[in-house]
């Protein structure tokens, strides 16, 4: 779950996340993650650069990115969204990273905006004081998520003041913790070339309707215990009758998400190996083999087929 908790430079976000965390349920960890404008190359707030602030955001949104799919609470001691206010202040706030932004907000479970206060206006030799300054950049904020597509809560002026009943009212807005549904496999394709052509299969199920009547690579799940090398050689085998032998995993990975006709979701990690033709006929039937149909072509005419999601990076490494 991610939670953002949002507002001007002085408002309490930090406060606030220490104690939402210590009341929190203990069955699942809970984190906060730190204001990135700590750590910025240079002067935050007034005496901010453009280039500093810019590194702020771009930052910021990495760390959105490569969070989203913990299975930690998360506690946003602000996020992107705050922080764009300060680029458009100086009018250094693109179109481009205001999309980037808002699509990194709409990720959050829920976003708390704290109004300012002038209390928390502490000069700790990295912030502005100036409750003058607090006050634009929290206009500048309120304007930015009344155009977003997120689902932002401002809270009272009088949080501080708050005590156990009180909290215990707001922590029923935040969800139950849900476990994951999604089922994950690691898979193995060869990449099987000869004679300038290269092996394909052609995917029947239905099971993902987005992935039926597509060309893939050879290859399937790497079962528990197997070596992947060995799966992809397996799974060529059984799915074209050819036997091959792996001589080396290629340097890039895939990740596909598919949406099952149950309505399921399923990821696949895929890694691929280009393989040696051992034999140039196939040692199985038609009827024996996993896929009816495999062909060979050449990466020309391969391009011009309907491939499945995440095979054409895999199919560069034939020429």
């Amino acid at each position: 779950m991610k939670i953002a908790i949002i507002g001007a430079h002085g408002s309490g976000k930090t406060t606030f996340c220490a104690i939402l965390k210590s009341l929190l349920p203990k069955n699942g960890k809970v984190v906060i993650v730190p204001d990135i404008a700590r750590h910025a190359p240079g002067p935050v707030g007034r005496e901010s650069s453009a280039s500093a602030q810019r590194w702020i955001v771009d930052y910021q949104l990495e760390i959105e990115k490569i969070l989203d799919e913990s299975d930690a609470t998360l506690l946003f001691d602000g996020c992107a969204l705050s922080h764009i206010a300060y680029l458009q202040h100086w009018g250094h706030l693109t179109s481009e990273l205001r999309e980037q932004t808002e699509r990194s907000a709409s990720r959050f479970d829920k976003v708390f905006y704290l109004p300012r206060q002038e209390a928390f206006l502490i000069d700790d030799g990295l912030r502005p004081t100036d409750p003058n300054f607090q006050r634009i950049i929290a206009e500048r904020q309120r304007s930015l998520l009344k155009s977003f597509d997120c689902d932002v809560e401002e809270l009272p002026t009088d949080w501080p003041a708050w005590e156990g009943e009180r909290w215990q009212r707001f922590l029923t807005k935040f969800p139950a913790r849900k476990s994951p549904s999604c089922k994950q496999y690691f898979v193995a394709l060869g990449l099987v070339v000869h004679e300038q052509r290269v092996l394909l299969t052609e995917r029947c199920a239905t099971d993902i309707p987005e992935a039926s009547n597509t060309w893939e690579l050879p290859g399937g799940t790497v079962q528990v215990c197997e070596h992947p090398e060995i799966a992809a050689a397996r799974e060529t085998f059984e799915e074209t009758g050819y036997l091959v032998r792996p001589k080396e995993i290629l340097p890039t990975i895939g990740s596909n998400i598919w949406r099952t006709s149950d309505d399921d979701t399923e990821h696949a990690i895929v890694v691929c190996f280009r393989c040696e033709l051992l034999w140039p006929t196939p040692f199985l039937t038609p009827s024996d083999k996993d896929n009816g149909n495999c062909r060979w072509y050449s990466v020309n005419d391969a391009r011009t087929l309907r491939l499945l999601k995440g095979i054409a990076p895999f199919l560069e490494f034939a020429l």
